[in-house]
């Protein structure tokens, strides 16, 4: 088979997001991949980026995706790098490629300071971590030396059924009297909601945040992504004591599922924490899912942590598959 590692070409995308839903047929999350979901990771500016694929005189057979921050922040730093996304096609496995393809991508990450690669949560990510379903993936990344870090859990809940409580009605009458509210996003809260997410939260949740309430000039990228398909503020919701923000949830629709949506982020101000507000949060924007017509709601979430054990829960999430993080250092 004559084939060659090259970097990846603009017209590619669909032949690469095809190969991506032949490959993940059977995974939950994330299938059926769409261009516009693919693209919002590979044109992320905050990012050097090696998008990689092997490929014959006809076929694209693999791909990798490995990033790096930029600069330093309070959320990411330049020594810390990432493989984001590897897939190779059914006719092109046990011939060595996955692993010519990781040594191209740990090169590049070398190459720009890079003392420690995750595979796992970052903005790029296409996955929490590695299926633990994938054993043999597994395996193949401990052989290269990567280690098991974190296990981190996707949750369904089913809209269809879902009836909020009493008790989260009768919580959030005694949150309005206290004059804690919740109401959708309003456009004059667009800069104090993201510099809120901004000093309280992940920088994945305001780039999320930020690609609903927020169009851009510049529509379109390199590689052909409308940089304002995900702009949706009707899917966001505000926290209030008073008037001033305190927390934020929101939720996703699937490109081609209509019937399907993501739940996520939601973050409450810590010193507001545990007093039931995130649970009448949770339940509002569930409802608000179901209303839209989605009959399933899905989210990632630590697999060991209270959320995944009991906060969920309560609004009929369950554990649906459970993915490992792992890390190389060098």
């Amino acid at each position: 088979m004559n084939t060659q590692i090259r970097l990846l070409k603009a017209d590619e995308i669909d032949e690469l997001v095809n190969l991506f839903n032949v490959v993940f047929q059977k995974a939950y999350y994330g299938y059926p991949m769409s261009k516009e979901k693919f693209l919002q990771r590979l044109n992320n500016p905050n990012f050097y980026k090696r998008a990689l694929v092997i490929s014959s005189i006809d076929k694209i057979g693999g791909f990798i995706l490995a990033n790096t921050a930029k600069r330093k922040s309070k959320w990411y730093t330049t020594n810390k790098g990432y493989i984001s996304l590897i897939m190779i096609h059914p006719e092109f496995r046990r011939k060595g490629f996955g692993k010519a393809l990781i040594e191209e991508a740990l090169n590049f990450l070398k190459k720009k300071g890079v003392e420690k690669v995750q595979i796992g949560f970052n903005p790029l990510t296409f996955w929490p971590g590695i299926d633990l379903n994938w054993d043999k993936a597994i395996s193949f990344f401990k052989k290269l030396g990567f280690k098991e870090k974190r296990m981190s859990a996707s949750m369904v809940a089913n809209l269809e059924t879902l009836k909020v409580p009493e008790k989260i009605l009768e919580r959030e009458k005694k949150l309005n009297k206290n004059k804690i509210f919740i109401r959708p996003y309003l456009k004059n809260d667009r800069e104090v909601l993201l510099n809120f997410i901004k000093k309280n939260f992940t920088y994945g949740w305001y780039e999320e945040v930020k690609s609903k309430i927020q169009k851009v000039k510049v529509g379109f990228t390199g590689y052909g992504l409308n940089l304002n398909t995900l702009y949706n503020p009707k899917s966001v919701f505000v926290l209030l004591k008073e008037e001033k923000i305190i927390g934020f949830s929101m939720f996703s629709e699937n490109f081609e599922k209509k019937e399907l949506g993501h739940f996520g982020p939601i973050g409450i101000q810590k010193d507001f924490r545990g007093r039931g507000i995130g649970s009448a949060l949770l339940f509002k924007t569930l409802k608000e899912m179901k209303d839209r017509g989605m009959l399933k709601a899905d989210l990632w979430t630590d697999y060991g942590g209270y959320q995944a054990k009991r906060y969920y829960p309560k609004a009929g999430f369950k554990v649906v598959k459970k993915w490992m993080e792992m890390a190389l250092s060098y």
